[in-house]
């Protein structure tokens, strides 16, 4: 738990970013180029890396710089931060003893990421960037409407992971305040667990892994599980249409899309509006480009997503390459904020599975494929595993007849074989619970190891 002062900048800081909602696009433009140029000098003057990195590049506009991967930040680590007394080899040291209190040099907080991309990452926080990482998550309950201070008490649930390195953990035991009541469940618990939990607490906001919030509605459609929350966020997961209808239905609401990252914490999260994702453009650049580093059209689903994150300082990021992919669009909100919106995010690139198609080539099949075969198909849950090039292991958390397992089977195949994929295995397992990972989400797909993509 931080001391008030820290209480008080973050709320300081929630204030400033306010100020962005009644600015007009060319004024919010205005400040992120201001806050831009900052985060570039500073770079420049602290970080040995970044000033060979760039070099002939200083006053370059941002598109042309060269992009950092998560690989190439792990690999020159004491070269980038900005404080020399940081040690890679020290941070390593200090993570396994690590608790949700503890701090690197007494002043740092460390978060890592879970390592899916094939490399864990780990980023360092001083409490001015701290400060704006709980600021940035604020965020999405402001756009929702929810008024957070000491005269709107609130009492929130979230179910994600508890772990002392993982951001949202580090991010509710920093901000335990007396006016809002949380309470905070290990989505690796047992759901009987979680459910009796949730309905003894009652909670007037529910905060979930997107899956986890679609576990949780099938369960107050049960009847076993009876809350009434007014609002209902998720995050980290894709939230799908299937999953976005249950939620609906459980509890007459539509949920709120939130989107963030370790390495940025919040990116962009939904209005009362629900018509895409608004982009916290004061607080990091997007941009959505293909394989090759380029930018994409509006209305296209880019290979990966380059963000600048304008409050880095300890570990500057300036087009820090995430392999996810989204979809822009330059449609505006009528909500009338000058944030542009991210239509859809369709997942990590690693969710993206590369099959070998008949000419011997391989094809790229994102999640959209598999998701419009499925919701026609399958109530339930569903999990896809490559287990070979061509050979898929779909797991349902659903009971199917024979004759619909075979269906099922069929259309898999032919929406494959409509890209152009060649000879494909499907095996079809139902089951009572899917697979989770150590931090309680459950993935929906997973590409084989050596993907192309990786």
């Amino acid at each position: 738990m931080m001391n008030l002062k820290f209480i008080c900048d973050v709320f300081a800081k929630r204030n400033e970013l306010k100020q962005s909602y009644s600015s007009d696009r060319d004024e919010l433009l205005k400040k992120q180029q201001k806050d831009l140029n900052t985060l570039r000098e500073f770079t420049y003057s602290k970080s040995a890396f970044y000033r060979t990195f760039h070099r002939g590049l200083f006053n370059a506009p941002l598109g042309e710089l060269p992009v950092m991967t998560k690989k190439l930040l792990m690999e020159n680590y004491n070269e980038i931060v900005t404080d020399p007394n940081i040690s890679k080899s020290e941070i390593e040291a200090f993570l396994p003893g690590m608790t949700a209190n503890d701090y690197y040099r007494g002043k740092y907080i460390i978060n890592t990421t879970g390592g899916t991309s094939g490399f864990k990452g780990i980023f360092v926080y001083n409490l001015n960037e701290w400060a704006f990482v709980i600021a940035s998550y604020s965020r999405a309950y402001d756009l929702a409407g929810i008024k957070l201070g000491p005269f709107s008490r609130q009492k929130i649930a979230v179910v994600s992971s508890t772990v002392s390195w993982h951001q949202s953990s580090r991010v509710g035991q920093s901000i335990k305040t007396p006016f809002i009541s949380t309470l905070r469940i290990d989505a690796v618990e047992p759901m009987a667990k979680i459910v009796e939990m949730l309905n003894n607490f009652n909670p007037a906001t529910l905060v979930a892994y997107s899956s986890m919030a679609y576990e949780l509605a099938k369960e107050q459609l049960s009847g076993r599980l009876s809350i009434h929350p007014s609002k209902i966020f998720c995050s980290s997961e894709v939230l799908s249409n299937q999953f976005r209808a249950t939620i609906r239905r459980a509890w007459g609401r539509e949920p709120f899309n939130v989107y963030a990252a370790t390495e940025t914490a919040g990116i962009g999260s939904e209005c009362n509006y629900h018509q895409g994702l608004h982009i916290y453009e004061d607080l990091v650049i997007v941009e959505s480009v293909d394989a090759n580093y380029q930018p994409v059209p509006y209305e296209t689903f880019g290979e990966k997503l380059l963000v600048t994150v304008l409050f880095s300082r300890t570990i500057p990021l300036i087009r820090y390459e995430l392999t996810d992919s989204v979809m822009l669009t330059d449609e505006s909100c009528n909500c009338g904020l000058p944030f542009k919106l991210i239509k859809t995010v369709q997942g990590r690139e690693e969710d993206i599975i590369a099959m070998k198609g008949k000419d011997g080539t391989l094809i790229k099949v994102h999640p959209n494929v598999f998701h419009a075969v499925m919701k026609a198909q399958v109530s339930g849950a569903w999990q896809i595993e490559q287990h070979e090039t061509n050979g898929l292991k779909i797991v349902l958390q659903d009971k199917l007849s024979r004759e619909a397992l075979s269906d099922l089977t069929t259309d898999v195949k032919k929406a494959l074989k409509s890209l152009g994929i060649g000879e494909i295995n499907v095996d079809i397992v139902c089951t009572d619970a899917l697979s989770k990972t150590r931090i309680g989400k459950q993935k929906l797909i997973q590409a084989l190891d050596n993907n192309i993509f990786k």
